[in-house]
């Protein structure tokens, strides 16, 4: 009898208790500069180190097709589509993959599947890169 009663506590105190939340601090951010890692290829990965502030952070990301259209380039998604039709995924899209992980952010159309999946990856090292607004937009909105 006595197991069960505390066994009974044990896990009404486990279902009671909130779940302790973990915190990651990133120094990425709008002050942020990257220095690309990728070059060319058919792959899907691609990397990066970044600086803030005299921090410097490994970056690295992966690159992906789709058929979703974006309003703007740098427009971020939780998630995005593919079609079937793989010359139909023609829209570029990055994501951080760690230290974090960000949302999927439009990088650039092209004019068909085929050449967005030579030119995303290489594509997306590049913006984060050159591009501040495309860099603020992928290393915002982060989960884990």
């Amino acid at each position: 009898m006595k197991s069960y009663l505390y066994a009974s506590i044990t896990i009404g105190a486990l279902l009671t208790n909130p779940a302790a939340a973990a915190t990651k601090c990133v120094a990425l951010g709008s002050s942020t500069t990257c220095t690309t890692n990728s070059s060319a290829g058919n792959g899907a990965d691609w990397s990066a180190t970044c600086n803030t502030n005299g921090t410097s952070v490994p970056v690295r990301g992966i690159a992906f097709c789709s058929n979703q259209s974006a309003p703007a380039m740098g427009t971020g998604h939780s998630t995005i589509t593919v079609s079937n039709d793989a010359s139909k995924n023609n829209v570029c899209y990055c994501r951080v993959i760690s230290p974090v992980v960000s949302q999927w952010v439009a990088a650039d159309a092209y004019s068909s599947g085929a050449t967005c999946l030579t030119r995303c990856q290489l594509y997306c090292g590049s913006q984060l890169q050159n591009t501040a607004s495309f860099r603020n937009s992928l290393l915002s909105n982060f989960s884990d």
